[in-house]
């Protein structure tokens, strides 16, 4: 079963590329690369606390999977990987180490993209005070669970992006859009660094740099996945005729 998850309530889920907060718990490295064989095959990671009290983390995997507009979905990997220890009491002002293990194909062809999840528990584990009643009413709990990248790579892959449309679209305001929709043919992510495009149409060519592109530059394509990139239409570009694309990037 996929889920996803959500963005409100009293769980903050932060992804650890873009927020690191000064008063959480953190989970390094941020991305780990596995091999579905041999020594990389298991691989460690440390849990840091920067907290004056303890703290009750939860350890899992996530499959990733992600739609044409790069919303990512999760359904549980609990049989793919063994993490050891799961759960953790995360002492104050220390370090933990947790090592994860895959399980699964030895023999992959295709690169597979997890989730590493980190999730506070809601365990109290102070000691009651004296004439005070156990728990607290009224207080809001914000948890953390923090989301770190984890990929199983297999020696010889590759990712191979190409075009797989270009469409002129209007906007809410009517304005004119590109929609640009890549495909990763290859058997490994594509992560788009330093990406520029060529655009023609009607013989006329624009070519948009990486800083015009923030809606596409360093974006990543799952292996075997397709993205779709709006943006404005450029008003340097003839608006007759078909328009063509092209592109380069650092793989």
């Amino acid at each position: 079963m996929k889920f996803i998850f959500p963005s409100f309530g009293l769980t903050l889920f932060l992804l650890l590329a873009n927020i690191q907060p000064s008063w959480a718990f953190k989970i390094e490295p941020i991305s780990r690369t596995f091999t579905p064989s041999g020594s990389n095959a298991t691989q460690s990671y440390e849990l840091i606390s920067n907290k004056s009290e303890p703290e009750a983390v939860e350890m899992s995997v996530v499959k990733r999977s992600m739609d044409l507009d790069g919303k990512e979905s999760y359904e549980p990997a609990d049989d793919d990987f063994l993490i050891y220890p799961p759960q953790v009491i995360l002492k104050p002002n220390t370090r933990q180490a947790v090592r994860v293990t895959w399980l699964g194909d030895p023999t992959l062809q295709q690169e597979m993209a997890y989730r590493l999840v980190s999730r506070q528990v809601p365990i109290n584990l102070k000691k009651p005070e004296i004439g005070k009643p156990n728990g607290t009413r009224g207080k809001v709990e914000v948890l953390l669970t923090y989301m770190g990248s984890l990929y199983v790579r297999p020696t010889d892959v590759q990712s191979k992006v190409v075009v797989d449309s270009v469409t002129v679209q209007k906007n809410d305001q009517s304005k004119s859009t590109i929609a640009l929709i890549l495909e990763n043919q290859g058997s490994a992510r594509a992560s788009l660094r330093n990406f520029s495009l060529n655009l023609t149409s009607n013989g006329k060519t624009v070519i948009l740099k990486p800083e015009q592109l923030q809606e596409i530059s360093s974006k990543v394509i799952l292996a075997k996945n397709k993205r779709r990139f709006v943006f404005a239409y450029p008003a340097e570009l003839p608006q007759q005729g078909n328009v063509t694309a092209t592109f380069d990037y650092n793989p």
